[in-house]
């Protein structure tokens, strides 16, 4: 499959990682990275574009930047997030690449056998993906191989070096025939850089055997007439210097560790820089051991080993591996939770179910036992009741003006008045209660009548929406600063709300129909709805 054709969800995730790598992870564009790519997604007609994929894409490149910035252990933590986010999609190619990075993840911290777990599963991804790949094999060959040259494996390691060699040759290739751009040419770059570095290994691998010293010293000549014009690069001076070793030519041995030094003194390298120092103790240990000079040889093996010593310990002392399997831990809590929590709502809903039952059952034994009674007697009895409350009202009214009096003497009364001003509430929607279900009575209509106009005329309205926002988080002096146009019957209706009547006890108390009352409710409630976002609290039904 072409370069140009391939996926265009996996194209967008290669140029990204390109773009990464040349300006650095950081952190405040790995958001806007996400988005971008997203973005470009989306406007290209993947419908495979979702928030989960967003989220796995921003914990990828949040890893990576942690892995450039050595803080591994978070590093792993946001892989693994990723991985967890894209495992129900179909995204290989990003599956691949978080494993490829765990890989290098565990190689950093010295676990070489997950490394190579990682690198093998990172392969196998890439092989499903039906867009071209062939430079994310490139980087998992060359993991696996580096793993291999550490285990002490050389034969293996060089059989993987040339296949990201193969891998590498081919990107290369393909360079050709592309328009020629900055970008192209950067990559062109890249990849003669990468098989230059593939040959040096394979030759540090032919120098680690018995008789291989010839063909690591062929190797590096065959690089460097190919890529470096035949100059020799200073890095490889070590590489040389062992070489030569192994053919007992101990002065070009020490010639070559003399210009690796004066390299490293040019570059300044110091403990920012350990593999390179790492690279000077033990060549030049070696050489002062086959000059005799066993005390310098003696003094840089030392220097090697402290500093080793002191890397490993600093690999080991904040493990991934410690991560992945925390990470799992807190996984199966939360999901122990969930379905501790599916429990409990399973029950709780029983629960419910039978106690709305018994309500239901309640109501319609109430009501059967209404009908059975004689209609005159219950208006006599509410009659009544009526005049009770008249009589309470009064007396509250009494104990309203006793108590607002004495507010700032105590707290206590303060608590007492609210108590009253509720228990007026309840009057009031036991009246508009009688008023719904005895409406035709033209007497209990004016007795009802007149106690509400009493009741919700002017001050004592005031005193209502005192009470409701005393109740509810000054919910209406709220809405009067919010919307300080809002039309005051509108007030009115939302004070009603808060007080908990409902919709056909307000239909009485306005003078409306039930059906009207709903729909202003529901036109209330979008004019409010800015509020509402901001205080949930507010929110009605």
């Amino acid at each position: 499959m072409s370069f140009w054709t391939s996926s265009f969800f996996d194209f967008k995730l290669y140029l990204c990682g390109d773009f990464l790598k040349i300006v650095g992870m950081k952190r405040y564009i790995i958001y806007i990275l996400s988005l971008v790519m997203l973005a470009s997604c989306a406007a290209s007609g993947d419908s495979e574009v979702t928030p989960q994929l967003e989220e796995a894409l921003y914990h990828f490149y949040t890893g990576k930047s942690y892995l450039q910035e050595q803080k591994y252990y978070d590093a792993m933590e946001e892989m693994l997030l990723a991985e967890q986010l894209c495992v129900e999609t179909d995204k290989v190619v990003l599956k691949g690449q978080i494993c490829y990075y765990k890989g290098e993840l565990y190689v950093k911290k010295m676990d070489y056998s997950n490394a190579l777990e990682m690198f093998s599963r990172a392969l196998e991804f890439y092989d499903q993906a039906g867009s071209d790949v062939r430079e994310h094999c490139m980087n998992a060959y060359e993991g696996m191989a580096n793993v291999y040259a550490i285990n002490g494996n050389p034969q293996e390691s060089i059989e993987l070096y040339r296949k990201a060699s193969e891998m590498a040759v081919q990107m290369r290739s393909k360079m050709l025939f592309s328009p020629r751009d900055s970008v192209v040419d950067m990559k062109e770059n890249l990849y003669n850089k990468a098989l230059m570095r593939f040959a040096t290994e394979i030759a540090a691998q032919y120098c680690k055997m018995e008789d291989g010293a010839d063909k690591a010293l062929a190797q590096l000549d065959s690089t460097y007439s190919k890529f470096n014009d035949s100059a020799v690069n200073p890095m490889d001076y070590p590489l040389l210097a062992k070489i030569y070793l192994k053919k007992n030519s101990l002065s070009k041995a020490a010639e070559c560790l003399k210009g690796y030094s004066a390299y490293l003194s040019k570059e300044n390298v110091s403990a920012d820089s350990p593999g390179k120092l790492l690279e000077l103790y033990t060549v030049s240990a070696q050489v002062a051991r086959q000059k005799g000079d066993y005390r310098t040889a003696l003094d840089y093996s030392t220097r090697y080993i402290e500093l080793k010593d002191s890397l490993e310990f600093a690999a080991r002392s904040e493990s991934v591996r410690e991560a992945e399997q925390q990470f799992v831990q807190r996984r199966l809590e939360e999901e122990n939770y969930r379905i501790k929590m599916r429990g409990y709502k399973i029950a709780a809903a029983y629960i419910l179910g039978i106690l709305l039952l018994a309500a239901v059952v309640a109501l319609l034994v109430r009501q059967y036992r209404m009908k059975l009674g004689k209609q005159d007697m219950l208006l006599a009895e509410y009659a009544e009741n009526i005049d009770a409350l008249g009589s309470k009202v009064a007396s509250a009214e009494n104990q309203k003006e006793n108590l607002l009096s004495q507010l700032d003497v105590h707290k206590a009364k303060e608590k007492e008045l609210k108590d009253l001003l509720e228990n007026r509430f309840a009057e009031v929607k036991e009246l508009v209660r009688t008023y719904y279900e005895f409406g035709d009575s033209k007497k209990l209509h004016k007795k009802v009548d007149d106690l509400l106009k009493m009741q919700l005329s002017g001050d004592n309205f005031a005193v209502m929406e005192q009470v409701v926002n005393a109740k509810n988080n000054d919910v209406i002096r709220k809405v009067r600063e919010r919307y300080p146009n809002m039309r005051e019957d509108n007030v009115k209706l939302l004070c009603l709300i808060y007080a908990g009547f409902s919709a056909q006890e307000i239909s009485v108390i306005l003078n409306d129909t039930p059906q009207n009352i709903y729909v202003r409710k529901s036109r209330l409630k979008k004019s409010l709805q800015e509020l509402i976002l901001e205080d949930p609290q507010m929110n009605f039904s």
